[in-house]
Parts: C-alpha cells; structure tokens; sequence
C-alpha cells in the first residue's frame, strides 16, 4: 500500500478564474513518478448559471472533470469545499509542471475561485 509523506504547496492564496488558466510549480527530483500522487485544493463557485463544466489537467492530462448543475439532485452552483483527486502514475515531471483550471459556464457573471492546492507525493528511497 503506497503512503504519502510528501507534499508541495501549489499555491495558497485564493486564484480566480483568468489566473487559473496556467499554473506552474515544481516537483523535487526525489518524487517518484512511478506512484500516484494526490492533488486537493478548495474550490468556490457562486453562478446563476444551471450547469458549469469545472476540469484540470496537469501537463496536459486531465486528472479530474466534474460538472455541477443548480438542482436538487447534484451540488448547487453556489458551492464552497475542499476536493481531492487521485493523480495517476507517470503524469508528473521532475522540475516544472504545468496545471490548468477550465471553467465552463454560459454566464459572464459566475465568480469561480482555487485555492489551497496542494500536491501530496511519495519519494524515492
């Protein structure tokens, strides 16, 4: 069973949406690319749009989709929490890596934030 005793601070202070688009960090060279990692950040939508597509992708690899639709029976469209997802093995580099946020909404007027993203990762021995 892996364990995670690693971890890199992506950013912590709130991002909004036009800074999202792009966002670099690095992974030391002790990371061992061969083990999944987990990517957890809060994320806040306040929209008075019906649906909004929320994806990131890390290095070109989308590594979590969702879409929230204002009903009863999903997520409102005014939400704040934390989520975490499982990065896959071999998606992460040593030194750069490149994180992208992708909003989908058809209202102009939809406040979309990140913050708190952290990367948690397993080192080489």
């Amino acid at each position: 069973m892996s364990q995670s005793a690693n971890y890199s601070v992506i950013f912590d202070a709130e991002k909004f949406r036009k800074d999202l688009r792009q966002v670099s960090w690095h992974l030391p060279h002790n990371a061992d690319l061969g083990s999944p990692s987990i990517l957890a950040f809060m994320l806040r939508i306040q929209t008075p749009a019906d649906t909004v597509n929320f994806r990131v992708r890390i290095n070109g690899h989308s590594v979590f989709h969702f879409t929230f639709y204002d009903n009863s029976d999903s997520f409102p469209t005014n939400r704040y929490g934390p989520w975490m997802e499982v990065v896959q093995k071999e998606v992460l580099l040593h030194g750069e890596n490149i994180m992208n946020f992708d909003f989908e909404t058809d209202e102009d007027d939809s406040y979309l934030s990140v913050s708190d993203a952290v990367l948690w990762w397993q080192a080489n021995n």
